[in-house]
């Protein structure tokens, strides 16, 4: 994108820039801030500390290899893009894996119940591949890419029920399974002009993941500012 390969967000070191260095890396920021304030800030918040458990964290990994995921909960934090991953057939099948009909957080529902049911994970962390597309000029733009109410209604949809997959699995699990896509999900709603009735259902929703999402401190603090910035508009948009 641009000339740079964007990186995912990965908790763990890899060797990318040593071994393409032909190419110019950078890493995913959707908010547009400085890259300090970024990786020092923004991603700590949202992504929690490193949860160190199986692997050490202070030397780069090439591969992990866990029977489950709370052996390592940080692989919950990658992008849950279905194309980035390879699922076996037969965990699919015995486990009734399907598409939930969310016009948007789908592929992120789809990947959050393998990884939670999956009996043997790997991932690859200095792969690097090309296949993905971006869709961004104005007349070929994906419906993720066209803000609508319905879009981030179904988002947070989404959340809801990736929250209820995880009943039963660890605190760890909860959070970082929900919570990095939050900022994502608020700095759409921000940018977008939604009627006073369109931001009454978005709280609807919000405040429905309140009151099953409240694993911590931090957890209830972002989604208390996200639905005091909705009531907030909504009482503008009263006077």
């Amino acid at each position: 994108y641009g000339g740079k390969v964007q990186k995912s967000f990965s908790p763990y070191l890899d060797t990318l820039e040593n071994s393409y260095p032909d190419e110019e890396f950078e890493t995913a920021n959707f908010l547009d801030v400085p890259d300090f304030i970024w990786d020092n800030f923004v991603e700590r918040f949202l992504y929690g500390k490193t949860l160190e458990v199986t692997y050490k964290r202070d030397a780069p990994i090439d591969t992990i290899h866990v029977d489950n995921i709370e052996q390592e909960p940080d692989l919950l934090k990658m992008a849950p893009a279905v194309w980035s991953k390879i699922y076996k057939r037969e965990l699919i099948m015995d486990n009734d894996l399907r598409f939930q009909p969310f016009v948007s957080g789908d592929d992120m529902a789809f990947s959050l119940e393998a990884l939670l049911k999956a009996k043997g994970i790997v991932f690859l962390n200095n792969f690097m591949c090309y296949d993905y597309y971006i869709r961004d000029l104005p007349d070929d733009k994906s419906i993720t890419n066209t803000v609508n109410v319905r879009l981030l209604n179904e988002l947070m949809e989404s959340y809801i029920y990736c929250r209820q997959c995880t009943e039963g699995f660890s605190k760890e699990v909860q959070t970082v399974s929900v919570n990095p896509h939050l900022l994502h999900w608020t700095n759409s709603w921000k940018n977008s002009p939604f009627t006073k009735e369109e931001n009454k259902l978005l709280l609807s929703k919000v405040n429905k993941l309140k009151k099953i999402h409240n694993t911590d401190l931090k957890t209830k603090m972002l989604l208390s500012s996200i639905s005091t910035a909705i009531e907030s508009k909504i009482q503008i948009q009263k006077e």
